[in-house]
């Protein structure tokens, strides 16, 4: 995962309907704490809104990822600024 953001891909990229990679990790059933980070740092967008008008809070909430809500709410490492344009 880190290869392709640090070679330039988009971490904002979204399907057709609206989803992104953080709307993904976020609701995955393995919580991928340190995925979600990487793609924070990576400058994603965590107030995107999928085709639901869902953000990734909101999908990590619904799933029960309750360390991605964590993080995602505000409750993140010292230096690690989130991105929410």
């Amino acid at each position: 995962m880190k290869v392709p953001l640090d070679g330039g891909a988009d971490a904002n990229a979204k399907l057709d309907n609206g989803t992104t990679l953080l709307h993904a990790v976020a609701a995955a059933k393995e919580v991928f704490v340190d995925m979600v980070r990487l793609l924070v740092e990576k400058g994603a967008n965590t107030a995107a809104r999928d085709g639901h008008g869902r953000s990734p809070l909101d999908v990590a909430m619904a799933a029960g990822n309750y360390d991605v809500k964590e993080l995602l709410s505000g409750n993140w490492p010292v230096g690690l600024h989130l991105n929410p344009e």
